[in-house]
């Protein structure tokens, strides 16, 4: 194999190279991705969570990791090879969405509920395979020295019950007569202006005719 595992992330050393080898350059063709030169862009895959068991969609998972050194960043799922259409539109996490605690650590989620905050990426539901593309553009001279070293996130299953405490209810809420009008919560796209892949995505919109009255 071409690729190089670390954890729950593979990572392909000569994607981007002029020596890749055609069946890593066919594989590259068949998923889509716009691979860059070394110096400008690197790519991760997870396939796996930190257990060793494969992603699923129909699942829940918390992912936990550090600010990686490189100019941008961003997290993408697919399913396993194409974007995930949502109606939030989240398709991605990136360093501009996410918040960091005082130790440098930010904390997302793969999810196919709604949730309150932007620290989440959509998984659609479906009982589908699941993949993650971490993309680093410009990473620094000590990353490209030893891709070891990187922190990657980390992929943590979330069992179903924490998980619906989790989300967020988007269903219509019956407000009693004496309460305040209450306020839904709402989801706002960020987009990435880095990523080629995650701004190339569509959401089609079905059209649904009127019914005639008998």
């Amino acid at each position: 194999s071409d690729a190089v595992r670390y954890d729950s992330w593979k990572f392909y050393p000569l994607v981007g190279s002029s020596a890749a080898s055609d069946l890593l350059r066919a594989r590259i063709a068949r998923g889509g991705l716009l691979a860059l030169n070394r110096s400008e862009a690197i790519y991760f895959i997870a396939d796996r969570d930190e257990q060793g068991d494969d992603l699923r969609r129909e699942c829940t998972y918390r992912l936990e990791g550090r600010d990686p050194d490189a100019r941008w960043w961003s997290i993408t799922a697919y399913d396993p090879l194409f974007l995930i259409a949502n109606e939030q539109n989240k398709y991605s996490i990136n360093r501009s969405t996410l918040e960091l605690d005082k130790d440098g650590r930010w904390q997302a989620f793969l999810t196919a509920e709604p949730r309150e905050d932007e620290q989440w990426i959509h998984t659609g539901g479906g009982e589908t395979e699941l993949s993650l593309a971490l993309r680093l553009y410009n990473p620094s001279p000590e990353v490209l020295a030893d891709m070891g070293a990187i922190d990657l996130p980390e992929i943590f299953p979330v069992p179903a019950e924490a998980s619906e405490e989790a989300a967020v209810v988007v269903d219509v809420v019956e407000v009693e007569p004496e309460s305040d009008t209450t306020v839904l919560p709402t989801d706002e796209y960020i987009g990435e202006a880095g990523d080629v892949a995650d701004d190339s995505a569509e959401t089609d919109a079905g059209a649904k005719g009127d019914e005639a009255d008998e």
